[in-house]
């Protein structure tokens, strides 16, 4: 790793517990550049320990605004006036739609010179009637904004093509999200202390999802699926890790179909590796995602996993990970194939696979120093 420490200042939308905020933490325990990171709004305090120990600025541009377009306005206005005091540094732009280069744009015109955007989703939440103008939105973004002038980085080939005009640029990087893997290793101590915890059997099928409660990450369709299954096997139970708006709905859900015993709504936790040990199988059911980083934990973890084949294939790095089609009936199939097993120490696979964070930071350092070369 490089010692010449770097200046980054590093820009998210809004500040909670998903899946870019969890790489960029890790990012930043394990580099030795120096950071700061501006964000829209803050919404969680998961990672306020990571950021004080590396000594990380967050600089919160305003409070909650609920409105998007409002929302969208006035950030363009405060991060164009905040982020010129930063010109000399590597401006590091995480987006989640075509949208988000606007930033880039905007830092070009503040002399901001050392510039890298980094991709991290492939799609838009149906779920309402704002999809269409989201979808043009996207689309005419893609074709304006991107530029030669920027380097690009994405979490996956199809989260570079949704939001990056491919053809106007002359490459892009894949930069995996890496995790501790050292942190999931299987351990059957924790795992007989974790279902004691839950007071759960050690017969007992656990299947786990952990993620925010919002559209993408599908919590209905996970339900009626669990719901479906409980009728094949009564000895399960489902865990649910994560917070968001759309929490209570689903917890009316559960109520609804008479699960209330056999789900449990954890919230948001900072031991996820913890509950992974009792899980039995992770179900990921996602609408759409950047990557996923949340299976690669799973199968670091040891765990079987069903997932949704509208994710990235890149996920797969385990036999033990199944990709099935978005249908009750296809998912009731695979979920009766889960079987309690012997579970192995899948470090190995992470690491091979350079899904590991070590690995992540050395190649995001790398960018870094090529940006240093070129753009001054």
């Amino acid at each position: 790793m490089n010692d010449n420490k770097k200046n980054v200042v590093i820009y998210c939308e809004r500040w909670f517990d998903g899946g870019i905020e969890e790489i960029i933490s890790n990012i930043i325990s394990k580099s030795n550049n120096s950071f700061k990171i501006i964000v829209s709004q803050k919404e969680t305090e998961k990672y306020d320990k990571i950021l004080k120990e590396h000594n990380v600025k967050l600089i919160i541009m305003h409070d909650k605004i609920k409105n998007p377009i409002i929302r969208m306005i006035y950030n363009f206005k405060i991060f164009k006036k905040i982020i010129g005091k930063y010109n000399e540094s590597i401006i590091h732009i995480n987006i989640y739609n075509s949208l988000g280069l606007k930033y880039a744009r905007i830092a070009s015109k503040m002399k901001c010179s050392k510039i890298l955007i980094h991709a991290h989703n492939n799609g838009i939440d149906k779920n309402n009637d704002r999809f269409y103008v989201k979808r043009i939105s996207n689309m005419l973004a893609r074709k304006i904004y991107t530029s030669e002038k920027y380097s690009y980085i994405s979490c996956s080939d199809e989260a570079a093509k949704f939001c990056f005009d491919t053809k106007k640029i002359k490459k892009y990087t894949v930069v995996k999200n890496g995790i501790y893997s050292d942190k999931f290793i299987f351990d059957m101590d924790i795992r007989k202390m974790m279902r004691e915890k839950m007071s759960l059997n050690d017969d007992t099928i656990v299947f786990g999802h952990v993620g925010r409660f919002v559209y993408q990450k599908n919590h209905e369709f996970l339900i009626d699926a669990f719901e479906k299954y409980t009728n094949f096997n009564k000895n399960t139970f489902l865990i649910l890790i994560g917070d968001g708006p759309n929490k209570a709905d689903i917890e009316k859900r559960v109520i609804a179909k008479n699960l209330n015993d056999k789900v449990l709504f954890l919230g948001s936790v900072d031991n996820v590796n913890d509950y992974m040990q009792a899980f039995d199988c992770f179900l990921f059911p996602s609408q759409y995602e950047g990557l996923g980083i949340v299976a690669i934990e799973a199968q670091a973890a040891g765990l079987q996993c069903i997932v949704s084949d509208t994710i990235p294939k890149m996920v797969k790095i385990t036999s033990d990970l199944e990709f099935v089609k978005l249908n009750l009936n296809d998912w009731y199939k695979a979920l009766k194939q889960i079987k309690i097993k012997k579970r192995e120490n899948a470090q190995k696979y992470i690491v091979s696979s350079k899904f590991d964070i070590t690995n992540t930071v050395e190649q995001i350092d790398k960018i870094y120093e090529v940006i240093q070369i070129d753009k001054k």
